[in-house]
């Protein structure tokens, strides 16, 4: 298959910035949701501007994933509102909140009986013609989309025969092609070995700087949120713990990090690049 078929100055996802008419792509106002009446996020307020990478931490179950799940529609809020470029999320049809929104979900070996060319082509699904087939302009952003994710030598292969680093990369592809303004991503490396996060991490910036679109993600390691991510919105028994700039977090570290776990850690630096880096003490 041919890479890299689309110029850059034709890809879509380079996204036209007079289309985000505000000056916060996404705004959550008290925002409540969880499952049935039981609530798990509460009053949860935050805005994000266009093109800023948000990390979302916190201990397991404070409501990270809820959270994500809420703004990609996948749960309904009880109360509060979302809205996306000035408008309410709910106000937004199904294919109109396709330009809008992406999700990645986790990899957790599902059966999923595609290759991975057509995973990433159900990314196009909105952009179908009248009869439901994808056009020649849709092949192109896919196999743009795998030369992005390094998937370009793996579009004909079955997704259940590959690593869960390469079915992560396979998800995000399918992101990609979507060419939403907003991405969505829900712990997309808790189950990648070292190298696999690294290389995930390398394309998910590839991926901004090409696509110069708005990154939201949930992660477990505090780490990658301070080095990866350019905002921090850190939830606590459902509620905003901390909301803003990395580097006011980092300025307020490692004690932010120690009250938002419940447990020690210390500081240490890179050698070579000064880099902070935080490590539990185990007792």
């Amino acid at each position: 298959m041919k890479k890299n078929t689309l110029p850059k100055k034709e890809f879509l996802s380079q996204q036209d910035p007079d289309i985000v008419k505000y000056d916060n792509i996404l705004e959550i106002d008290k925002l409540c949701s969880g499952y049935g009446k039981e609530k798990i996020v509460n009053h949860v307020s935050f805005s994000v501007k266009p093109h800023e990478r948000w990390a979302v931490i916190g201990q397991n179950g404070t409501g990270k994933s809820t959270l994500i799940k809420t703004i990609a529609r996948l749960i309904p809020l009880i109360s509060g509102s979302i809205r996306v470029n000035g408008r309410p999320l709910s106000g937004y049809t199904s294919k109109d909140i396709a330009s809008w929104i992406s999700y990645v979900p986790q990899s957790q070996g599902r059966s999923i009986p595609f290759t991975v060319f057509d995973y990433v082509m159900l990314g196009r699904y909105a952009n179908f013609g009248f009869l439901g087939n994808p056009g020649l302009k849709d092949r192109e952003i896919v196999e743009e989309s795998l030369f992005l994710t390094d998937l370009q030598d793996y579009a004909h292969r079955s997704i259940y025969t590959l690593s869960g680093g390469e079915e992560q990369r396979v998800f995000l592809a399918g992101a990609v092609a979507q060419q939403a303004r907003i991405m969505l991503l829900d712990e997309p490396t808790t189950y990648l070995d070292p190298f696999h996060e690294s290389h995930f991490y390398s394309i998910l910036r590839k991926i901004h700087d090409t696509q110069k679109n708005t990154v939201i993600s949930v992660t477990h390691n505090i780490n990658d949120a301070l080095y990866y991510y350019t905002h921090i919105l850190a939830l606590k028994d459902g509620t905003v713990f901390y909301s803003g700039t990395k580097d006011n977090f980092l300025e307020k570290s490692p004690h932010i990090i120690q009250e938002i776990f419940g447990i020690t850690f210390h500081q240490l630096s890179d050698n070579q690049t000064g880099r902070k880096v935080f490590t539990t003490v185990y007792e």
